[in-house]
């Protein structure tokens, strides 16, 4: 394997990777962020590009400043956020449909205190 731009590329002719050039594969592991039944670790995931796309991810990450894990992890846990505040967000207003009493902010502050 070799190492551009902070992204891994692995060789064409491995069996467990993509198939086309290597300018064309790019693998990005993760930060090892995530736990899993209590176990830490980090997982790589190839992404077949064609050796344009390859080309553009790795210059646009340069051009940013930024490894090409980045280009890919940044924008998908962005994606990933959005869509739980909107799944958050659509549970609450179902909520609001079904019980749709408010309480005045002043009123919450004497239910739930106001810090002091």
């Amino acid at each position: 394997m070799r190492s551009i731009a902070g992204g891994i590329l692995e060789p064409h002719h491995t069996a467990t990777t993509c198939k086309r050039s290597p300018d064309s594969c790019v693998s990005a592991p993760d930060t090892g962020d995530d736990q899993i039944d209590g176990i830490r670790g980090q997982t790589a995931i190839p992404i077949e590009l064609t050796e344009d796309k390859g080309i553009l991810v790795r210059r646009y990450a340069a051009s940013k400043g930024i490894s090409v894990e980045d280009a890919f992890r940044q924008p998908l846990f962005e994606r990933i956020e959005d869509e739980h505040d909107i799944s958050v967000g659509e549970a609450a207003y179902k909520r609001y449909l079904e019980d749709p009493r408010t309480h005045p902010h002043a009123e919450i502050l004497r239910m739930f205190g106001d810090g002091e």
